[in-house]
């Protein structure tokens, strides 16, 4: 790896060799392997905007059933409009589908660009 100098060290040494300035304002990055790029790079493309909702949707999940409720359910992905949301026990997912209208109405809320119309609760 090459020694970083600042820009006013590089002309310097460019004075004393008798090449010319630098005067740019572009700047060397840090050098990054090419598997961090590809990661991130992969990363970005799939995250498509419904995984970024249900990402939201899932941080958010306390607020938006309770505390007993979100230790017995866990949100999952988006499918057309419809939010999967894995519940632990009959009682817990008798209680959410009660309360499924108030969730939807938080959901939109939170992100109003979603489009989740409607909730599905499945046995985890």
């Amino acid at each position: 790896m090459r020694p970083r100098f600042s820009k006013k060290i590089q002309n310097l040494i460019a004075d004393f060799r008798g090449l010319p300035h630098d005067d740019s304002v572009a700047f060397m990055r840090e050098e990054v392997p090419i598997e961090v790029l590809a990661d991130c790079l992969i990363l970005k493309l799939t995250k498509t905007p419904e995984a970024r909702i249900s990402t939201k949707i899932e941080e958010h999940w306390p607020m938006l059933v309770g505390h007993p409720l979100q230790q017995l359910s866990k949100p999952g992905r988006i499918v057309k409009g419809i939010l999967l949301v894995n519940v632990q026990n009959n009682v817990a997912r008798q209680e959410l589908m009660f309360r499924q209208k108030e969730i939807l109405r938080k959901i939109q809320q939170l992100c109003p660009q979603s489009r989740v119309q409607k909730i599905v609760f499945k046995p985890a």
